[in-house]
C-alpha cells in the first residue's frame, strides 16, 4: 500500500544537532540535524556545491547526517548552511556554527625534459592521434589541461551517487597497503622546459604507489566504483613524477 503524502504549504523546520563545525579548507566535515517531516531532499549547501543527508543511523528516523567537503578554494566567508525540502516543493534552510581553518597547499616546480617526453608521451598519442609523431610539448599540454579535465569530470560524476549509509563498522581507513605517498591533495603544480614556465594546474588527488599490479583494496567496507583498465588515470601520474617511476602506478 502506498504511503499517503501530506501537502502542506507550511516549510519543514530543521533542529541543529550538531552545534560546532569546524572544518579544514580542502577538508571535510559532518552535520547532524533533525527535520520535523519526512523530506525527500535534505542535506547541506556549502557555497554553490550540495552534499546529500540521510536518515537511518538513528532510532530516531527524522535525524539525519550530511558529510560535506569543502573545496581547497574556498577559504573563510563561505557560506554553510542545510537544506530540506519537502514533497511539495517547500523549503527550509538553517544556519550552521561552524569555523574554516584555512591552508597553505603545498608547491611544486617541475622541470620537463625531451627524455621525459620521448619516454611517456608515446602512451598517449592514441588520445590525440593527430598529434601522433609531431611535437612531444604540444601533446604533453593537451594531456596536462585537456585529459585532466576530462578525468577530474570523471571523479566528480562517479561521486555524485553516493550510497545512502554509512559504508564502514567502527575501524580505520587504511590506504593502500605496503604503499609510498608521491603526492598530496591540491598541490599546485607550475610546469618548467627549458627554464621557461609552461603551464599550472592543481593535484586534485593523492597519488600513492607501489609495485605494479598490486591489488587495489576498498578502505573498510567501502566499495571500489571505479577501476579502469585503460583509462588516462591510470598512467597520467607518470606525467608529474620523475623518469624513475616506470614500475609505480597511481590511484
Amino acid at each position: 500500500m502506498e504511503k499517503e503524502i501530506q501537502i502542506d504549504s507550511k516549510p519543514p523546520s530543521i533542529e541543529m544537532i550538531s552545534r560546532a563545525h569546524n572544518v579544514n579548507q580542502g577538508g571535510a566535515g559532518l552535520a547532524i540535524y533533525r527535520l520535523s517531516e519526512d523530506c525527500p531532499t535534505s542535506g547541506v549547501t556549502v557555497g554553490d556545491h550540495f552534499y546529500p543527508g540521510y536518515g537511518g543511523s538513528f532510532s530516531d528516523p527524522k535525524i539525519h547526517l550530511a558529510f560535506f567537503a569543502l573545496d581547497y578554494q574556498l577559504g573563510r566567508g563561505t557560506p554553510l548552511t542545510v537544506m530540506a525540502e519537502d514533497f511539495a516543493g517547500n523549503r527550509a534552510t538553517a544556519g550552521m556554527v561552524y569555523h574554516i581553518n584555512p591552508r597553505t597547499f603545498r608547491k611544486d616546480a617541475i622541470n620537463l625534459s625531451d627524455a621525459f617526453f620521448n619516454a611517456k608521451m608515446p602512451d598517449f598519442e592514441r588520445y590525440y592521434p593527430e598529434l601522433s609523431g609531431g611535437n612531444r610539448l604540444d601533446l604533453f599540454l593537451k594531456v596536462n589541461q585537456e585529459l585532466r579535465q576530462k578525468d577530474n569530470d570523471a571523479f566528480y560524476r562517479i561521486t555524485a551517487q553516493s550510497e545512502p549509509k554509512m559504508l564502514w563498522d567502527g575501524g580505520p581507513f587504511i590506504r593502500l597497503p605496503r604503499s609510498a605517498n608521491r603526492a598530496r591533495f591540491a598541490d599546485h603544480r607550475t610546469y618548467f622546459y627549458e627554464g621557461k614556465v609552461i603551464d599550472r594546474q592543481v593535484h586534485l588527488g593523492i597519488d600513492l604507489a607501489s609495485t605494479i599490479h598490486s591489488p587495489v583494496p576498498a578502505a573498510n567496507r567501502g566499495k571500489v566504483v571505479f577501476a579502469p583498465m585503460k583509462a588516462s588515470m591510470a598512467i597520467r601520474w607518470f606525467l608529474t613524477m620523475d623518469s624513475d617511476c616506470s614500475a609505480c602506478m597511481a590511484i
